[in-house]
């Protein structure tokens, strides 16, 4: 697989940048792209052979109204070619005085994700698309989540981001 796969040498790279919208209980809630923590691994499939993206997409509450409730959103997952597979939605909640971490992924929570968007070009790879969840509390990031009482989510994105930051 990664024989198939090259990356391309550039020399600039694009500015990155995205938005979240998360709708919760029927009200948006909106997150920007935190640069840098978000970025992806992967490259582009020589010829016609299959692109590999696996991007970790961060960002924090945009405005003063989301922040009175919400903190960190992440979203990440690994595409080949157009196959999405371990996608992983992470949310911080305010309750009362103390923040509590949500969790869903297709196997926890039903997450489901839908790509409208992607391309990767050299350093830089765009991506997009919409997504829905039933997100429960975890104490571990993920492995131990409860969906007793869960958080019904869904939502759209778009992100511009950067590989090899430390070039």
């Amino acid at each position: 697989m990664t024989a198939a796969l090259s990356l391309s040498a550039a020399f600039a790279k694009a500015e990155e940048s995205g938005e979240m919208v998360l709708t919760i209980g029927g009200e948006e809630q909106h997150f920007r792209l935190d640069p840098k923590q978000s970025d992806w691994g992967g490259g582009k499939g020589e010829g016609s052979g299959p692109d590999l993206m696996i991007p970790t997409i961060m960002g924090w509450a945009a405005d003063e109204k989301t922040r009175e409730h919400y903190g960190v959103f992440s979203l990440s997952f690994t595409m080949y070619d157009d196959d999405i597979s371990s996608p992983e939605l992470q949310l911080s909640r305010k309750v009362g005085d103390t923040w509590e971490q949500l969790f869903a992924s297709d196997e926890k929570g039903g997450l489901t994700l839908e790509i409208s968007e992607h391309q990767i070009d050299g350093f830089t790879a765009t991506v997009s698309g919409t997504f829905t969840a039933d997100m429960g509390v975890t104490p571990n990031y993920g492995r131990d989540v409860d969906l007793t009482n869960p958080l019904a989510v869904s939502g759209r994105f778009t992100a511009v981001l950067n590989s090899n930051k430390n070039d």
